[in-house]
């Protein structure tokens, strides 16, 4: 989402000001609108005052601060932001300074498919599969919350939402198809790493603390757990 420097301006101001707290509030017509976050505990969660919510107007978009250090969407962020139908803007704030606002947005502009930068939630290795079938195939994957390093705290993801994404896991015997997603283990009990087949013996995916991007396939094969297939 574009925004006029001013109103950058007065989002980081008001994350300054509110620390320890989380800032939150609202944009309307391109302005910033500060709202009184009444979650219980301000310092780790936020909750826009439901009173002052509902009579600033129509709003575009929904900006909170954290104050842990991470600019990268909660689970709970990926939950709340999806039943809004609104982007979010988050911004980190460590009290005299602020991150640039990142957009939790999967239907606002996306970057290019090869270059991206990793930001877990944002743009992890899940998000280029859905941003390649959504460039080359029209065809919208349904996205999963997820908080960072879910693989170390008993959950297993792409075991789980295979079947619910729409995919089916392939026999060891049949021949990859251009679109047939890989998963894989990076120093995890269970697969936490995913890409898709680009052909012509190509991957695409993107690694934490590394720019997206296409890769021979022979590289990744023997680590590869198994590969699914759009039904």
């Amino acid at each position: 989402m574009k925004m006029t420097a001013e109103t950058i301006h007065c989002i980081k101001e008001d994350a300054i000001k509110r620390y320890p707290e989380e800032s939150c509030g609202v944009i309307i017509d391109r302005h910033y609108i500060s709202i009184s976050n009444i979650h219980p505990e301000p310092t780790k969660q936020f909750r826009l005052d439901p009173l002052e919510y509902a009579t600033v107007g129509t709003i575009d978009a929904i900006i909170h601060s954290h104050t842990n250090g991470s600019k990268e969407p909660s689970e709970l962020d990926m939950i709340q932001q999806a039943r809004t139908g609104l982007p979010w803007g988050i911004l980190s704030c460590n009290g005299p300074d602020t991150s640039e606002v990142i957009w939790l947005d999967p239907e606002g502009e996306q970057e290019p498919l090869i270059g991206r930068s990793f930001l877990h939630g944002i743009n992890d290795c899940y998000s280029l599969v859905r941003a390649w079938y959504k460039e080359e195939k029209n065809i919208t994957l349904k996205d999963f919350p997820r908080n960072n390093n879910w693989w170390d705290k008993g959950e297993n993801l792409y075991v789980d939402h295979c079947e619910d994404a729409g995919f089916r896991v392939l026999d060891k015997d049949e021949p990859l198809q251009i679109g047939d997603v890989f998963s894989m283990r990076i120093k995890s009990p269970v697969p936490n790493h995913g890409g898709v087949y680009i052909g012509d013996g190509k991957v695409l995916h993107h690694l934490n603390g590394q720019l997206s991007r296409r890769q021979q396939l022979g590289r990744w094969k023997d680590k590869i757990d198994y590969w699914i297939r759009l039904k």
